[in-house]
């Protein structure tokens, strides 16, 4: 069930890209409830915790805009009943590729 994602990921991965934009857009959101966010935050960290999926996440194209998400997110979840969770993206975000402060937030 998963392989068409994964090759259509692979075969261009500014999907990937697009899809983290929205996802933030999203979590960033004042109209979108809380389950709803946690539901987003868990799918992304389901694709990100996937070792298929580190090469896509690394391509050049997504890797300023996860920094710049994981940024975000963990500043839109702060102090909030996502604080958890956002914290754990951004963790493994680091860990996946590493932090740049210089990455320009989405």
């Amino acid at each position: 069930i998963f392989a068409p994602i994964l090759a259509l990921l692979q075969c261009v991965p500014s999907i990937l890209a697009n899809i983290i934009e929205d996802c933030v857009t999203d979590i960033k959101s004042d109209q979108i409830d809380v389950e709803r966010k946690e539901r987003i935050l868990q799918g992304l960290l389901f694709f990100l915790k996937n070792p298929k999926l580190t090469p896509i996440f690394r391509a050049e194209i997504n890797l300023k805009i996860l920094r710049s998400a994981a940024r975000c997110i963990e500043r839109c979840t702060a102090s909030g009943p996502l604080d958890t969770l956002g914290g754990t993206f951004s963790i493994e975000v680091q860990v996946l590729v590493g932090f740049d402060e210089s990455s320009e937030e989405v």
